[in-house]
């Protein structure tokens, strides 16, 4: 029961955010196998063939020529075959219940069918060229000789019921077409906003790596201002010192200098004083006379 609920219906996988049911590259490959550009068989075209000659088409934008595309291009060629293959038993089938019971030749009118009748081809090519609008009813029913062959009123009916069925054909289209529109548009808008998204969180990485550079760059310089700072401390503490010592040593030989002249002084005063002492103890000389 678990592994049924992890089962996943391959097109409402999303591809760039939208279902692959409503993806341009089904459609794209679709009409591709319908109009016979590519064939069913993977023989005669492989992934890569297919992807390197229709790559280019804006139905591809996006896409890669992964596991992913070959699986979704397998499972088309699976379904376009085996449809075919159901198209064609049906079509056997009806064949043969058409010949068991053909059609009444004439409708209960008295009229031949219209189904497949030369009226009807006739009528679709004049559609085609807008001779409905260009002609009322009984002018375009006298303009053909096949268009006689019913009654103007039925032949009238077949005109209004083709072109209602043309208009709802146009219509259904062009809902299909606006739905179409509407989804890529909503998927064009998420891709935006990735893309915005993606655009906003690498500009905010590079705010912020501006930021943590100017962080770190105001950093060092708060750091080289604190170390120029602390040198300039460091130098003034130095020199101070330096001025101390100076003025130390200036003083120590100041002092010694002072010291060296008291010395000297007291040195030269003693000597003096000496020498003074001397000359008080030295006896006078007497002069001896002349006779």
């Amino acid at each position: 029961m678990a592994d049924d609920d992890n089962i996943v219906d391959e097109d409402e996988e999303e591809v760039d955010g939208l279902p692959w049911k409503h993806h341009p590259l089904k459609r794209f490959l679709l009409d591709k196998f319908a109009s016979g550009e590519i064939p069913t068989d993977y023989k005669k075209a492989g992934p890569s063939d297919i992807w390197n000659r229709h790559c280019d088409e804006d139905a591809f934008e996006g896409m890669k020529c992964d596991a992913s595309f070959k699986r979704r291009l397998l499972n088309l060629r699976k379904d376009v075959a085996e449809g075919k293959t159901r198209a064609d038993a049906d079509l056997h089938a009806f064949n043969i219940a058409k010949k068991n019971y053909p059609p009444p030749v004439y409708n209960h009118r008295g009229e031949p069918q219209w189904h497949g009748s030369a009226a009807q081809e006739q009528l679709k090519r004049d559609m085609m060229d807008d001779l409905h609008f260009k002609y009322k009813p009984e002018d375009l029913w006298e303009l053909r000789h096949c268009y006689q062959e019913f009654n103007l009123t039925t032949f009238r009916e077949h005109i209004h019921q083709a072109d209602k069925t043309r208009k709802y054909l146009d219509t259904l289209k062009k809902r299909d077409a606006d739905k179409q529109e509407e989804r890529v548009a909503v998927v064009e808008k998420k891709r935006q906003a990735k893309v915005d998204k993606k655009q906003r969180k690498t500009d905010k990485a590079a705010a912020q790596a501006m930021l943590d550079v100017e962080k770190q760059r105001k950093a060092q310089e708060k750091e080289a201002e604190k170390q120029r700072k602390a040198q300039a401390k460091e130098a003034e503490k130095q020199r101070k010192t330096q001025e101390r010592e100076a003025e130390k040593q200036r003083k120590a030989q100041a002092k010694e200098a002072e010291k060296q002249r008291k010395a000297q002084e007291k040195a030269a005063a003693a000597k003096k004083k000496k020498d003074e002492e001397g000359t008080k103890k030295k006896p006078a000389t007497k002069k001896r006379g002349g006779n």
